[in-house]
């Protein structure tokens, strides 16, 4: 199967088995048009937890979710439209279940921040409560070729530490993702550009500096 073949939906969201993630890896560094249909997709997927409030979903509805995904990629006649519309169901079904698994109330104190951006006339804002801070960004820059932003936590003087959040931005520059990571204990929230998949520790300096 080719590696253009319905591989970034479930790259995204991380359904792919290793082997094919790591072929998947090696064919983005050549491929424009895979960059940039994964980094179209890891905008929906960032975004969705700022929907609601994190749950753990039941083993069967991840299940059958993720069963979805792998027998997409197993599609190879499927034309790109078409792959991209079942990623883009795939991606209302995930936020769909993120809703119906909500089962308690809000209620938490949210405050805004706003954080220190690089290059000048970017902004990024910070929503923040005690357990989960949505971020949402508007006239960034791409991250570059090859290349996601990820988002990172500090807790005092410690080392950054990698959350889930991995994302791009639309051709305006706008962005929105969502860490679990809130006010309790976190001291700094940061963005930088990292290699496509992350990286376990910062590679680059960080664009986005936001004190909690």
């Amino acid at each position: 199967m080719s590696s253009c073949e319905g591989n970034a939906a479930p790259y995204a969201l991380g359904a792919l088995p290793s082997e094919q993630r790591e072929a998947f890896e090696r064919h983005l560094q050549e491929c424009s048009v895979c960059r940039e249909e994964l980094a179209a997709l890891q905008v929906a997927t960032s975004a969705l937890p700022a929907a609601a409030p994190r749950l753990k979903a039941p083993k069967e509805v991840r299940r059958r979710v993720l069963a979805e995904v792998r027998s997409d990629a197993r599609r190879t006649a499927a034309p790109r439209p078409a792959r991209i519309a079942v990623a883009v169901a795939l991606g209302c079904l995930a936020a769909l279940v993120a809703v119906a698994l909500i089962a308690r109330g809000g209620g938490e104190t949210v405050r805004t921040v706003t954080a220190q951006v690089r290059p000048a006339g970017s902004s990024v804002v910070l929503r923040v409560a005690a357990s989960r801070t949505q971020i949402s960004l508007a006239a960034m820059p791409s991250p570059g070729q090859g290349r996601v932003y990820e988002v990172w936590t500090k807790r005092g003087a410690g080392a950054p530490r990698a959350t889930s959040a991995l994302f791009g931005v639309t051709r305006a520059g706008t962005a929105s993702t969502a860490i679990t990571a809130g006010s309790a204990g976190t001291s700094e929230v940061l963005i930088s550009s990292e290699p496509v998949g992350g990286s376990s520790s910062p590679t680059r300096a960080p664009v986005v500096v936001a004190r909690l």
